[in-house]
């Protein structure tokens, strides 16, 4: 099986850009977490199930914090079988010290195998501060980030460590980021630098309301690059790689538009490029809750046909409503939400696992085996009839009592809360 995980690793380094430049996306002082998905008042907890039509193809658990800030997220995409667990912890002020990541990652050979990322913040004087990247540990640093902050721009500089195979060696990669405003006195107009090599990559965001409504990226040199992507052999065996180079003109001019609604969340996307041929359109539908935070999200294409949806259950910290004193106590214990959404997960997975006919059969031989072992089954028995947690197990056996060939019905009914089941015979008599 050959696997080329460049995709992978581009995606992981892009996430690192984008926790680097996520103010460009929004003007204004720093926003928390939960400001940043646009949520009102004091969520919680949200769990959000994406489908493609009926289709369930994830699942996304997100805790917050009093302040608004994570402190966990997981998600598990059905479509891949991969599970992602994200986990937050912050210094006495408040601020991002530790993130943990842990990607499993499905490979049909062997399993899931888990790809941890550790990121570790260091907070030096005047906005100062410093972005370690590790792999599994402490031990195995991947790069380093300086990151310089004032009122008007953000300047990091990523260093990232790298092992070049053809000439067996590490080398650092580094890339410069900047985010600044192009007037000190208009907020409405922010722009982004990507200096990596001779690639300069430019952003212009512009804002409405507080809303991005215009990104425009764009290189101000166009060159050919040469990528170095990895082939592997076995998926599990990182060291056994061969390298493989591929050609690709480097020449962004991208627009993105956007447009929102009332509640600040984009009802119409649309992103073309230099030549304003579209490349991609998708229209919002949504249904909020009392809190004014959507609960159904609907996703259409240009003609209006439906792409996917989104449902999201949230989940807000109680409040006193004669003192209206907010209790923080769930920050530290599972939320009754989230105690009934491992309930029933936990159910649909004994389903799953109970309510299939081997299953059935099996408490059935076990059943006959330990308390009516002298009936003879003759032939295979057959299930007759089934509706969620019954079945109708119907078969021949010869009774103890005068040899003849009889025939039976019996009844499993499983309880998938206390793991039991029960058997009646609903057809014959056992003695």
């Amino acid at each position: 099986m050959n696997l080329i995980v460049n995709v992978m690793e581009r995606a992981y380094y892009y996430s690192i850009v984008f926790l680097i430049i996520l103010s460009s996306c929004s003007s204004g002082k720093e926003k928390s977490d939960r400001d940043k998905e646009n949520l009102h008042d004091e969520v919680c907890l949200t769990i959000t199930q994406e489908y493609i039509r009926e289709n369930l193809i994830g699942t996304e658990i997100t805790k917050y914090n009093r302040y608004g800030k994570y402190l966990y997220k997981k998600s598990k995409s059905i479509l891949f079988d991969n599970w992602e667990n994200e986990t937050y912890s912050y210094d006495a002020k408040g601020r991002l010290q530790i993130e943990k990541k842990d990607n499993y990652i499905f490979v049909s050979d062997s399993g899931r195998i888990n790809y941890p990322k550790y990121k570790k913040y260091e907070y030096g004087r005047s906005g100062n501060s410093i972005l370690k990247e590790y792999t599994n540990s402490e031990a195995n640093l991947t790069s380093i980030s300086y990151i310089k902050e004032t009122d008007l721009e953000i300047q990091t500089t990523r260093i990232e460590h790298k092992f070049d195979l053809t000439k067996q060696r590490y080398y650092n990669d580094t890339t410069i980021f900047k985010s600044f405003y192009v007037n000190y006195w208009d907020k409405n107009i922010k722009k982004t630098k990507e200096i990596k090599g001779k690639r300069v990559l430019e952003t212009l965001y512009k804002y409405e309301n507080g809303n991005c409504i215009q990104s425009h990226k764009k290189d101000k040199i166009v060159y050919t690059d040469t990528i170095l992507v990895y082939q592997y052999t076995n998926f599990q065996d990182k060291d056994n790689k061969t390298p493989t180079y591929i050609y690709q003109q480097i020449n962004t001019n991208i627009v993105e538009e956007y447009k929102y609604d009332e509640f600040g969340n984009i009802i119409h996307y649309i992103k073309h490029d230099k030549t304003a041929n579209e490349i991609e359109e998708e229209y919002y539908e949504y249904i909020y809750d009392s809190h004014g935070n959507w609960i159904e999200k609907h996703v259409y294409d240009t003609l209006h046909e439906p792409i996917r949806y989104s449902k999201r259950v949230i989940e807000y910290y109680p409040k006193d409503p004669t003192t209206g004193s907010i209790d923080y106590s769930w920050e530290q214990i599972d939320s009754p939400c989230l105690k009934q959404y491992q309930y029933e997960s936990i159910r649909e997975q004994k389903k799953d696992f109970y309510f299939r006919d081997d299953f059935v059969f099996k408490q059935f031989y076990a059943t006959m085996n330990q308390e009516h072992s002298q009936y003879r089954i003759v032939g295979k028995p057959k299930i007759i009839y089934k509706q969620d947690s019954i079945y109708h197990v119907n078969f021949n056996a010869i009774s103890p009592y005068g040899g003849l060939n009889e025939n039976y019905t019996v009844q499993i009914t499983l309880h998938i809360d206390t793991d039991t089941y029960d058997f009646n015979v609903i057809k014959g008599f056992f003695l």
